[in-house]
């Protein structure tokens, strides 16, 4: 999906008004302002947390062959390092 969104100032509105939208939910506690998205991101990064959920379940029904770590280059740790959160 990356490559046909365009991170700029317009995302970064969509992103804020869906926050503030869901921080009225208890449901979405990473929504709550004292969550830092993009230290989240990283650390999921980091602890390779979902990489055996990729490689058993996401990988499976993906249309290309993508290995979990370039999934991670090309997409998360992208967002995690653009600052949009």
């Amino acid at each position: 999906i990356l490559p046909h969104v365009h991170i700029n100032t317009d995302l970064k509105q969509l992103i804020i008004e869906v926050r503030n939208d869901r921080t009225k939910s208890k449901n979405n506690p990473s929504a709550q302002p004292e969550y830092d998205i993009s230290k989240l991101l990283n650390d999921i990064i980091h602890s390779k947390f979902y990489e055996s959920d990729y490689n058993t379940i996401t990988k499976k029904i993906l249309y290309e062959n993508m290995s979990y770590e370039e999934s991670i280059k090309k997409g998360i740790a992208i967002v995690a390092q653009s600052k949009i959160f």
